[in-house]
């Protein structure tokens, strides 16, 4: 199964069972090595009943661009 990279995540928004809502911004969820991670380390997994992901739209651009850029200049490079 496929996750997504916390560095994209700009916010995630948690319900509980009980109605509570979480929102857990980027610098925060950054702190974790997976999504799997922070709930399980927050005690609440259990709980959960929904979550909302905000993507960081901006930073996968950025991500993407990059990438394909230096694939493209590694291409001129090799006709070179």
């Amino acid at each position: 199964m496929a996750t997504i990279p916390v560095h994209f995540i700009k916010r995630l928004k948690l319900t509980l069972d009980d109605g509570t809502l979480y929102i857990i911004e980027q610098d925060e969820v950054q702190k974790a090595s997976s999504v799997e991670e922070l709930l399980m380390s927050m005690h609440i997994a259990n709980q959960l009943v929904d979550m909302s992901i905000e993507l960081d739209y901006e930073g996968i651009e950025l991500d993407v661009t990059e990438k394909v850029t230096n694939l493209l200049n590694k291409d001129e490079d090799e006709k070179s």
